[in-house]
């Protein structure tokens, strides 16, 4: 939906969105969307301790303004844009790191075991730290470098979500007369 100028590989997430963005309703509503949806998530997560549904509920509430600020061109820049965008992305890779459950049959859920989500936020903190270190650099990749780890953040409350309700479900089953 954008002219065959726009190079996905090169340009962001938030160009797509900015006010002079072809079809920009197409990404604003995504961002809006993918917010909403981690909030929802976060809300839905009850065995998960405070801080981490906090920090994802957070993190979406701050992705929802990344679509309320926009950038004013494909090219410009805007602080609240950035700030949200910053927060949203640091929020977003920080929560597996305090997304420990405190009920004791969610400790079953794969996506909640220690070494699982040290491992998925040190992954999501390192494609960040890419997607900076990219923009910081030739801008070549940033539009691919963010995509990774936008993708990445967004799949991995689902992730989540999915390893608990399926440690549920066992735990129903363990509990049903034989």
């Amino acid at each position: 939906m954008q002219s065959p100028a726009f190079d996905s590989i090169a340009s962001t997430i938030s160009a797509l969105a900015a006010h002079d963005a072809d079809s920009r309703w197409v990404m604003t509503g995504a961002l809006v969307v993918t917010g909403g949806c981690h909030v929802t998530t976060a809300c839905a997560v009850v065995p998960v301790r405070r801080l981490g549904r906090v920090l994802l509920a957070a993190g979406g509430v701050a992705t929802v303004g990344v679509a309320v600020f926009p950038l004013p061109s494909a090219t410009g820049t805007s602080p609240m844009h950035t700030l949200c965008a910053s927060a949203a992305f640091a929020l977003l890779a920080g929560w597996p790191f305090a997304s420990a459950v405190s009920d004791s049959w969610a400790e079953g859920a794969w996506a909640t075991r220690s070494v699982v989500r040290t491992t998925a936020g040190s992954v999501l903190v390192l494609l960040v730290l890419g997607f900076v270190a990219g923009q910081r650099a030739s801008g070549d990749l940033t539009g691919l470098l963010e995509r990774l780890a936008a993708g990445a953040q967004s799949a991995w409350p689902a992730a989540v979500a999915l390893s608990l309700a399926a440690a549920w479900r066992a735990r129903a089953r363990s509990r049903q007369p034989a």
